[in-house]
C-alpha cells in the first residue's frame, strides 16, 4: 500500500493534465446517441482551447479547501483539484463535502462538482460516459471541479434554450443542473434574463 502512494504522489501534475485532457476529447466531447448526437460537455474542450482551466494536485479535502481561496486570482474558469489519494476517501465523503461546501460557496459565486473513481454514471443516468478509452495515469484518482456559479448557470440556460437537456433524465437534471441553478438564482448569481 505505501508503495502505491508514493508512486501515486510523486507522478507530475503534466501527467494528471494530459489524462483529463485526453478524457475531454475522447469522452467528453464525442456525440453521444443517448443524448440526441450532442456531446456530454459541450464547453469542455473549448475551455481547454482557450486556456482557461487549471490543474492542481490536493493531497486531502484540506488541500482543496485552502486551494478554493486561490482560484478567483487564477484568472480561469475552471481549476480541477486532483486528488491523487482516494483510498481513504469514500465517493458519500466527498459529495458531502462538496454538499458542504456549496452551501458556502454560493456567496462568492463558485460551484463545485466532484468525481470519484467509485461513482457510477448510470446511477445518475449519465450511462453514456461509460465509454472505453486508454488513459495516461493508470492509477484512479479523484477531482472536484471548480468553477464560477453565474458562468455555469448562464452556460446551463444556453444550453436548455437550445434543447440540451430534452433527452436528460429528469434525476440527473435535477442532480446535476436545476438545484444549482435555483441555488444561483436564489442568491442573485444568474438572472435568466440575462441571456
Amino acid at each position: 500500500m505505501e508503495e502505491r502512494l508514493v508512486a501515486v504522489t510523486e507522478r507530475p501534475v503534466s501527467d494528471y493534465i494530459l489524462d483529463i485532457q485526453k478524457w475531454t476529447r475522447e469522452v467528453l466531447s464525442v456525440p453521444s446517441e443517448e443524448l440526441g448526437g450532442l456531446v456530454p460537455c459541450p464547453y469542455a474542450q473549448t475551455a481547454w482551447d482557450a486556456g482557461l482551466v487549471s490543474v492542481g494536485i490536493c493531497d486531502g479535502l484540506d488541500d482543496v479547501t485552502d486551494a478554493l481561496d486561490f482560484f478567483p486570482a487564477s484568472n480561469r474558469d475552471v481549476f480541477i483539484c486532483v486528488l491523487p489519494d482516494v483510498e481513504g476517501l469514500t465517493a458519500e465523503e466527498l459529495r458531502d463535502y462538496v454538499e458542504t461546501k456549496n452551501k458556502g460557496l454560493v456567496a462568492e459565486d463558485m460551484w463545485l462538482m466532484a468525481y470519484h473513481p467509485e461513482d457510477d454514471p448510470a446511477e445518475y443516468g449519465l450511462d453514456y460516459l461509460n465509454v472505453e478509452w486508454e488513459p495516461v495515469v493508470p492509477e484512479e484518482y479523484g477531482m472536484i471541479f471548480v468553477q464560477y456559479l453565474s458562468k455555469l448557470t448562464a452556460a446551463s440556460y444556453n444550453l436548455e434554450t437550445k434543447g440540451y437537456y430534452d433527452e436528460c433524465p429528469w434525476k440527473t437534471y435535477r442532480d446535476l443542473v436545476h438545484r444549482r441553478n435555483e441555488k444561483a438564482i436564489e442568491h442573485g448569481k444568474f438572472r435568466p434574463d440575462d441571456i
